[in-house]
């Protein structure tokens, strides 16, 4: 019988813990530094205003996983830092990539530093609205203006070869379409 009610409470209390290390995960850093082209140094951010867009997992939007883009370009090394007791520890490190005017960066999660991981390392994805908002708003203040000239999306070497085959057979069919259409005057 005590059984019966331990297990159910045990898995209840880990659940808990496993939520609060979750809630903890998504809060602000505590500060931000950013480096990349045409920024003299590191640029540092302690605002908690501005903090709050590169809450973890929040900047990089974990729910639009993309593929790895072909060139990406030069990118703005974003390193997440955290309080622990009285001095500042660097945590996670992404990699900002500023999309044209009209499109949302893209955010490659380096990952977390040390020896420790997550899922979410290693993989590209698109910028939150709020933290390429604020990250443009960043650069900018900083000198540091350039966008991307064409769109992410772009096309893969396999539309490429399926776009050539494509052409290839479009001149192949007008091709025997105009034999055809000779062939017809001479028998007509």
């Amino acid at each position: 019988m005590t059984g019966k009610i331990i297990r159910p409470l045990a898995i209840v209390f880990l659940l808990s813990l496993l939520t609060f290390d979750v809630a903890l995960a998504k809060g602000p850093p505590s500060k931000v530094t950013i480096s990349g082209p045409a920024l003299v140094g590191e640029v540092e951010i302690t605002d908690p205003d501005l903090l709050q867009a590169f809450s973890f997992y929040q900047f990089e939007n974990i729910y639009r996983k993309i593929e790895a883009p072909l060139k990406p370009g030069e990118g703005y090394v974003v390193t997440r830092y955290v309080r622990d007791g009285t001095k500042l520890i660097a945590w996670d490190r992404a990699i900002y990539y500023p999309g044209p005017t009209d499109e949302l960066g893209i955010v490659f999660l380096e990952g977390l530093i040390g020896s420790s991981a997550s899922e979410f390392d290693g993989d590209w994805y698109k910028a939150s609205r709020y933290g390429d908002t604020v990250m443009r708003q960043i650069l900018a203040e900083h000198g540091a203006t350039r966008t991307r000239e064409t769109s992410w999306a772009t096309l893969s070497p396999i539309t490429l070869i399926a776009f050539a085959l494509s052409l290839f057979a479009l001149l192949a069919l007008v091709g025997v379409g105009t034999r055809v259409r000779r062939a017809s005057r001479y028998t007509g």
